[in-house]
């Protein structure tokens, strides 16, 4: 999250050693919140202990910073010094992914217009002193598209060949994603899609194409059938954007894709501002891993940062279920972020078996997205898992390393018809 070059006037924080870190974060455009892996409960305000069960083993993890106004007021008289020039204003309970709930202020567009369910996004002002504040903001759905897809371009691909070689990557898939018909877009999704297979004829050794629908479009299951047989070997679905993968129309996707042995890539976990993180949890593909056992199912991110123990049970449902693992490291993670992960792996290892998961950067090759470093980065992080499961006293040996790196999802591209020519 970015720091914006508003001015907080209104009362500051107390800090204490205690909530140093919070707002040291904050500082940085962090908001943290915290988990107990004892409880498995998040909180917020932020504290020492766990405030269900007391534990002192609480753990912090960054904020999407995607919310929904829970409850509001509109203030229209407040003659405290820095609030009343503000009036009218909002003061909201914002309901963040996670679950956990915040008072804040609530700025952007007309007061009159939040009310109960409105979107918003965490942004961040500055006081006298330099501290950060956070705040929320209402966000309309084309704008953040329209952030969200201004720095991905990379018009034929070669930034993200070249990105490849250095990372000393063979092979990437292309992964389009329909916003749907709840969010407006210049761009037609079958546009996307051809413009895809256009990037993945350039590089035909580098690039795999997917397909990527929402079920709600119509002919959704036609263009799906059409995109197969012009060579997509798979699919990327992303349920947030507002619909529900249970559905008849999304499950008579699946079924064309277990006819033509296609893995099927499902977003979870947190999702981009304004989506639906309700749907974003492994658990809602468990059914469908029992109903379509012919069909491969990449659980986009296992669920990253809050549902990996969902993701895990997911995965345990079905051997036709594999953990893709992007964003639990990032280019800037540290060595104790690298072990935590570690420990991830092994969990997965043991509970599922290594080929069971499918190494993932979620790297963009749009030059305002992702920087130079970060595949390689990433990469190389994935590769270190062998010395940090020793040092943990377990094995990743170098076969299992190797169906990690590419092996696993190798032979479910080659079951959907890809070759490496």
């Amino acid at each position: 999250m970015s720091i914006e070059t508003l001015t907080w006037t209104g009362f500051l924080p107390a800090t204490s050693p205690e909530t140093a870190p919070f707002w040291d974060a904050a500082n940085k455009g962090v908001f943290l919140l915290q988990r107990c892996p004892d409880c498995g409960k998040t909180q917020y305000h932020y504290r020492a202990l766990c405030s269900h069960c007391w534990s002192d083993r609480i753990e912090d993890f960054p904020s999407s910073g995607n919310g929904t106004v829970w409850t509001y007021s509109v203030v229209y008289r407040n003659n405290s010094p820095g609030y009343n020039e503000k009036t009218p204003y909002v003061v909201g309970l914002v309901e963040l992914e996670g679950g956990v709930k915040i008072v804040t202020n609530i700025i952007g567009g007309d007061p009159e217009q939040v009310t109960f369910g409105t979107k918003v996004e965490l942004m961040f002002a500055v006081a006298e002193n330099g501290q950060a504040i956070p705040l929320f903001r209402v966000v309309d759905p084309s704008d953040i598209r329209d952030r969200i897809e201004a720095g991905l371009v990379d018009q034929d691909g070669t930034r993200m060949v070249q990105r490849m070689d250095e990372a000393d990557v063979d092979l990437s898939v292309l992964l389009p994603i329909d916003w749907g018909p709840d969010f407006t877009t210049p761009t037609p999704i079958t546009a996307v899609v051809d413009a895809m297979f256009d990037i993945a004829d350039a590089h035909p050794r580098r690039l795999v194409p997917f397909g990527g629908i929402d079920p709600r479009r119509p002919q959704a299951a036609e263009l799906v059938t059409e995109w197969f047989g012009r060579g997509a070997r798979g699919l990327k679905l992303y349920p947030s954007c507002g619909w529900d993968p249970t559905s008849d129309a999304a499950t008579e996707i699946y079924a064309i894709c277990e006819a033509n042995r296609r893995p099927v890539l499902f977003h979870t976990g947190h999702p981009l501002p304004l989506l639906d993180a309700k749907r974003s949890n492994p658990l809602l593909l468990a059914e469908i891993a029992r109903s379509f056992p012919g069909m491969p199912i990449w659980v986009g991110h296992a669920g990253a940062p809050v549902w990996w123990d969902e993701a895990l049970e997911l995965a345990e449902a079905g051997p036709n279920v594999r953990l893709e693992m992007s964003v639990w490291l990032w280019d800037d993670s540290d060595h104790d972020a690298e072990i935590a992960f570690t420990r991830k792996i092994l969990e997965a290892g043991t509970a599922v078996g290594f080929d069971r998961i499918i190494y993932g950067t979620d790297h963009v090759s749009g030059s305002k997205v992702r920087g130079d470093e970060f595949l390689r980065c990433v990469t190389d992080m994935f590769r270190r898992l062998p010395q940090h499961a020793q040092a943990l006293g377990a094995t990743i040996d170098a076969d299992s390393l190797a169906a990690i790196m590419g092996g696993t999802a190798m032979r479910d591209l080659e079951a959907a018809g890809h070759r490496m020519v």
